[in-house]
């Protein structure tokens, strides 16, 4: 190839400010290219005119990309123009030029030490380990009623962010103490100012206020490494703003709307800042940090963003080091440049210090830039120019994508950005059309529901493909999330549209992993003689379809196992013999087998490709040949022809996640055998710290309709796109992201990132950019009755047109139902089944609630745990909640003891009863050690608060029985009862190890009105039992057993029942719920909302219609 006269072909194919750009080699340089403006072109070609007009190696030219596959796209585009001599510039993104770095250099690198990369489990256990040594006071310890740190993900978040940022832990430190002292010499006039309620005169006061945040803002010293104002000028910018409108409009509004943003009320109701107390957490946070880095060292691991930084500290250490690299790069170029975030600039900083003139050359749109949620920092390139005054800025305007239309739609849509170029220095941001003879079309589809939505989409696409208007491969469907994707998939299938979709998913959230794992579990168990638990998961296995129980099978199994004291395994024994032997069989295998072994075997698969042949045209076999009697249906039921047929991609989507799944666990175990056991306590240990492990799962070919999410859609192009969910609830201003535990003062390097109608204007413009020659958008009108709102950004030209509603028998795509849902199947005889257990049955407190209670249970569950009582393992905190209720029963017992009246044991004694009941034996031993020093905690609080509440008028684990209304029964156990001889009268207690509350007055929250359920049924148990027919309960008690995070207080809620509860109301809750429940009518609540007040109007309806 004669690439001279390519090199000279390309460069005259430049446009004016395009060849500008390539033209300028020395010197620092910056391109605002926006979309389609060509610039992968204009960098490729730049190197290109660099290595021909000067002697320059071509090792010394460095490109900085974002992707993996940005760089080799940019390396293959530089082979085209000068061959292979393109393999020699150092093309890769930024953590590749780290690694790139330490390889080359590691004589600087951890003292020469051979440092390891630490899997994310790893990661994840040693920031708990931190969390868990904490104070005891700490906010950031506190954990959820499963005993998952709250904090845990937030601060992983916020570590990944302080690194991200290029700050030190103690520059970060400065940074919020100069907040905090802020907050607290502005509180004082700031209650001046705001005393009395809003009115005119506070407009006058806050003049006075801004006089005094001003003196605060100037006396604030200025920090050499802050990229945004102190807090003390933001406040100052908003207080004046706000004052100047309320002058100008004659309103108090303004002032109202900077009260709600800046301030709250602390707990003595005084005004404080409201970042005041987010900054003192994120103090704690940054102390976290430090920590976590010491455990890191400690161990010598490191993990991703570790890279940049430890370049970043050693070329500030080693001058030696820096001046090699300087001398090594003589020309820099960043692409993407909006998206880099604080480390990235400040070791692009280091690389280019030696002139005030470096030869950098950066390349980016600040209204693309949509990485913030990674740490991208927007302010890189908006404060470039004033780094290098000298710097010369070209602005691409030329638009080689899209049609006139599109790039009208887009300025529009750009040009109400606040924060953008254009507005902080001038910079002209018009985009022109090149290809202003395309015959371009932008229309808007408003449906009036999601389904109707997808269902013209794939309508649309599909006529689109067979009047070839339009073709696969150049039609992209984007969304702003995955879920809506997802979704989309069957609608596609339906009309029989190839698609190619690729999406990361949580490995344990696979249909397939799940049931594999509890299989695993199924068989472990037995190996350890937990048969308990073995029952547990053994019900959920035999539940799946793959092993043929219908529905009729699972009743009399459910029926069969508790005639047999709950043992599933005698009970399955007598409908399928050959599958109980071949579980034991496995178990006695999993004990010396390896990992990939077993689960070949309990998949039914001759063997389960490792690394080296994931990708080959290997395809596996069916064990079916075995010598075995029984082999697992596993892989007949999933990968069968015929499924195979429909899904062709499902076997390849399996083998991905199994593959991530025992790469992580390698990682986490690498130098060890790995077994069945090991799979389970990794799974568990991601499940008990909330982690997800990634699998990134391609489905379809390039030649297919692509799905992508608007971040993935970033750089590519296509003829046709379709935009989903045009509501603003999606894009727009009403849209929420999930909300971070740590709020952030708006004036650190990094901040919670998605929440501003900048980015989300920005995350739009760079969706519809996509569109060469059509722009399809769509949205729906109602979601669960609720009427939503239009997407605002500039889009009320377009033509809209409404779909009428759809015909009762439109088909919808139907959601995949729980794993034990055929047991719902209306063609089985429920009542005739379990007539024998419905025959006594009496109701309990729990029985009554998880039929009522929408949010957690509801109807279907209660058949499933109360009826079928499909047993459930335990997990640590229902191990550890039976451990404080034996406890609580013992301090009970000993205080009603005659030989010792009202008096508590030695506290040593009451540790023995924790310990022994106290089962660890499935817990690892850094979990066991944290319910074992909360255990001890509540004990502890006991003794030092209740030494008086443990009485000889007490019963403790009273069991009751009762039957009110003509033959409703009722049972139930209740935790404490103190009798009042005299008066004949009782309060009740129940102990609880959950969250708590302080009293009942938030009725309408879940939890408060299932513990008011639950106090009352205790009521009408009690006062209707034969022994104490004749007394009266008179309060009821929910005594939270865990103390106060706040004040190490124990906290007990008192009901009284003649002032808080209807008890008439509430006995002909329990008497329909009796009668619903013996007659095995299970009604619908697909009405209902699974919410609080979904729960209430149930309750309400079942009551109507007893």
């Amino acid at each position: 190839m004669d690439y001279e006269a390519e090199f000279s072909r390309r460069l005259k194919g430049l446009n004016a400010q395009q060849r500008q750009a390539v033209d300028i080699i020395s010197g620092p340089l910056m391109v605002v290219a926006g979309p389609g403006t060509g610039k992968t072109e204009l960098l490729t070609m730049r190197v290109a005119n660099i290595l021909d007009r000067t002697d320059t190696d071509p090792a010394s030219i460095l490109c900085l990309t974002f992707t993996e596959s940005a760089a080799g796209n940019m390396t293959k585009r530089l082979s085209g123009i000068i061959g292979s001599v393109a393999y020699q510039v150092e093309i890769c993104t930024f953590h590749g030029f780290g690694s790139s770095i330490i390889g080359r250099h590691s004589e600087y690198f951890y003292d020469n030490a051979d440092y390891q990369p630490a899997d994310p489990l790893t990661q994840l256990e040693i920031l708990t380990e931190v969390i868990d040594q904490l104070s005891f006071d700490n906010p950031l310890r506190v954990r959820d009623p499963k005993g998952k740190p709250i904090y845990l993900a937030g601060l992983q978040k916020l570590i990944r962010n302080f690194k991200d940022s290029g700050l030190t832990a103690e520059q970060l430190e400065l940074l919020v103490k100069q907040n905090i002292d802020f907050c607290h010499q502005a509180e004082p006039f700031i209650r001046q100012a705001f005393a009395d309620k809003i009115s005119k005169k506070t407009i006058s006061l806050c003049q006075d206020l801004a006089t005094e945040i001003e003196r605060l803002a100037d006396e604030t010293p200025t920090l050499d490494f802050a990229v945004a104002p102190s807090l003390a000028q933001l406040f100052y910018a908003d207080l004046t703003r706000a004052i100047d409108e309320a002058e100008m409009d004659n309103t108090t509004k303004p002032i109202t709307a900077l009260k709600r943003s800046w301030l709250a009320n602390n707990d003595r109701k005084e005004q404080v800042m409201k970042i005041e107390e987010p900054c003192h957490k994120l103090s704690l946070a940054i102390d976290i940090y430090r920590q976590y880095i010491a455990k890191m060292n400690e161990r010598q691991l490191y993990d991703f963003s570790d890279m940049i930084n430890q370049v970043i500290r050693a070329i500030e250490e080693h001058p030696g080091l820096k001046a090699d690299l300087q001398e090594q790069y003589q020309y820099i170029m960043v692409d993407e440049f909006q998206d880099t975030n604080g480390a990235q600039m400040h070791l692009l900083n280091l690389l280019a210090d030696y002139d005030d003139q470096p030869n950098l050359m950066v390349v980016g749109d600040d209204d693309q830039a949509i990485y913030r949620f990674q740490g991208a920092d927007i302010g890189n390139i908006q404060s470039f120019a004033e780094r290098y005054p000298r710097l010369r800025q070209i602005n691409l305007s030329q638009n080689y994508r899209s049609g006139t239309n599109i790039v009208e739609l887009a300025t529009k849509v750009a040009g109400d950005i606040s924060q953008r170029l254009t507005n902080a220095d001038g910079t002209p941001k018009e985009l022109i059309a090149h290809h202003d003879d395309y015959d371009c079309e932008i229309d808007w589809t408003i449906a009036v529901s999601e389904e109707q939505e997808l269902d013209q989409i794939a309508r649309q696409i599909k006529q689109a493909i067979n009047t070839g208007s339009d073709k696969p491969n150049q039609i992209a469907v984007i969304a702003r999330h995955h879920k809506s994707l997802a979704k989309l998939t069957a609608f596609l299938t339906k009309y029989d549209i190839t698609f190619s979709y690729e999406r990361q998913q949580d490995v344990f959230s696979s249909e397939l992993i799940r049931l594999l794992l509890a299989l695993a579990r199924t068989i472990v168990c037995i190996a350890e003689h937990n048969i308990n638990d073995a029952n547990a998961y053994l019900a959920t296995v035999v539940a799946h379809p793959a092993f043929g129980l219908s529905g009729e099978d699972f009743y009399r199994l459910s029926l069969s196992a508790q005639k047999n004291w709950g043992d599933w395994f005698e009970a399955l024994a007598q409908f399928k013999p050959a599958l109980v032997h071949w579980l034991k069989d496995q178990a006695v295998k999993s004990v010396d087998s390896s990992l990939e072994a077993m689960c070949a075997g309990l998949m039914n698969i001759t063997n389960i490709p490792d690394d080296d042949d994931f990708h080959s045209n290997h395809t596996s076999q069916s064990l079916s040949s075995a010598t075995s009697d029984y082999t697992s249906p596993i892989y007949q039921y999933y990968f069968a022809p015929d499924k195979l047929a429909q899904d062709s991609l499902a076997y390849l989507s399996f083998l991905s996640d199994f593959s991530t799944l025992s790469q992580a666990l390698e990682q986490y175990h690498p130098d060890r055998k790995r077994t069945l056991k090991d799979l389970l306590v990794f799974a568990d240990r991601y499940a008990e710290l909330g982690g997800q492990l990634q699998s990134t799962f391609r489905y379809g070919k390039q030649e297919s309709v692509q799905l992508l999410s608007a971040h993935k859609a970033k750089g590519l192009e296509f003829d046709t796109v379709y935009l989903m969910d045009a509501e603003s609830e999606e894009w727009g201003s009403k849209s929420r992201g999930g909300g971070d535990k740590i709020k952030l003062p708006p004036n650190m390097p990094f901040d919670n990132a998605g929440d501003t109608d900048d980015e989300r204007r920005r995350l739009f413009f760079v969706a519809m950019t996509r569109a060469k020659r059509n722009l399809h958008l769509f949205s729906y009108k109602f979601k669960q009755d609720k009427e939503l709102n239009q997407l605002e950004y500039g889009l009320e030209y377009i033509k809209a047109t409404e779909m009428k509603p759809p015909e009762p028998t439109e088909a919808t795509a139907q959601l995949a139902t729980d794993v034990f849902s055929f047991l719902l199947d209306s063609k089985l005889d429920k009542p005739a089944l379990l007539a024998d257990r419905l025959e006594n049955y009496s109701l309990s407190a729990s029985d009554l609630n998880t039929f009522t209670n929408l949010q957690y249970g509801g109807p279907e569950t209660f058949l499933f745990q109360n009826l079928l009582r499909i047993p459930q393992a335990q997990v640590a905190n229902q191990l550890f909640g039976t451990a404080i209720h034996a406890v609580m029963q013992s301090l009970h017992n000993y205080a009603m003891d005659e030989t010792h009246p009202n008096q508590l044991p030695p506290i040593d004694v009451t540790y023995q009863v924790f310990s022994r009941n106290f089962d660890i034996n499935s817990l690892d031993e850094a979990t066991a050690k944290v319910w074992i020093d909360k255990g001890h905690c509540i004990i502890d609080a006991y003794y030092e608060q209740r030494q008086d509440s443990f009485r000889t008028n007490q019963r403790a684990e009273l069991k009751l029985e009762a039957t009110i209304d003509d033959g409703v029964r009722l049972k139930g156990k209740l935790d404490a009862v103190t009798l009042d001889q005299a008066k004949r009268q009782a309060i009740i207690t129940d102990y609880k190890t959950g969250k708590s509350f302080l009293s009942f007055a938030g009725k309408g929250k879940s939890a408060t009105h299932q513990y008011e359920n639950q106090l009352a049924f205790y009521k009408l148990l009690f006062e209707n039992s034969p022994k104490y027919h004749d007394w009266q309960a008179t309060e009821g008690v929910i005594e939270f057993v865990t103390p106060d995070a706040n004040d190490g207080q124990l906290i007990a809620p008192r009901l009284n029942y003649a002032n808080d509860v209807d008890m008439e109301h509430f006995t002909r809750l329990v008497i329909a719920v009796y009668h619903r429940i013996t007659k095995l009518d299970l009604p619908d609540i697909s009405e209902f909302k699974k919410t609080p007040a979904g729960t209430l109007e149930f309750e309400k309806w079942l009551i109507e219609h007893d």
